[in-house]
């Protein structure tokens, strides 16, 4: 949701996948989350673990926005699909500045969860609010869990996310500021 780069059909730990293995014989269970998460039990134990090449596809991203002002922030080089970093391509080479982009994304992603990111994506999302987000994987999880690794789609977090969208039309939006006015 704040990383063109991540890519969450890739994420997926149930317990199906975790037994498939790879051409070598290897499972996912030697990675580092699953090894801590059963060493320590922990609900919420997350790694940052990265293709060493590139991915599969970008995402879509909605406008950050600026609780403060009422404003959109503007995208940077990173940030914006249409800058010379992803033309022509379905997902770049990964540089140090990607990988530093996905570590900054885990960070406002981290912010959004406890509701207090000053420059949020999630505003202005199809989900509009933090509690629609984790509507939504729960409302996707059962899927999940049983190793569908297609449960959203690259523009799943777009805010024109149509299907999306619809399930929580009646959440109220932020009002934009446009050109020093109130939208």
């Amino acid at each position: 949701m704040n990383c063109l780069n991540f890519d969450m059909n890739e994420c997926n730990f149930s317990d199906k996948i975790m037994a498939i293995k790879d051409r070598n014989g290897q499972s996912r269970e030697g990675s580092s989350r699953v090894a801590l998460a059963k060493a320590t039990g922990l609900t919420y134990c997350y790694t940052l673990e990265f293709n060493y090449h590139s991915g599969r596809r970008i995402n879509t991203l909605a406008p950050k926005y600026h609780r403060a002002t009422g404003s959109i922030e503007p995208e940077t080089e990173l940030t914006d699909p249409q800058s010379k970093i992803y033309a022509n391509q379905a997902s770049p080479a990964y540089t140090k500045e990607i990988f530093e982009d996905c570590g900054r994304a885990v960070g406002a992603a981290l912010l959004d969860l406890i509701d207090d990111n000053p420059v949020s994506r999630i505003p202005l999302s199809c989900y509009r609010t933090v509690n629609n987000v984790r509507t939504d994987i729960l409302n996707n999880l059962q899927k999940y869990e049983t190793g569908n690794v297609n449960v959203v789609g690259a523009n799943h977090f777009a805010p024109s996310n149509t299907k999306v969208a619809k399930a929580f039309a009646n959440t109220p939006g932020p009002r934009i500021k446009l050109n020093g006015s109130a939208g």
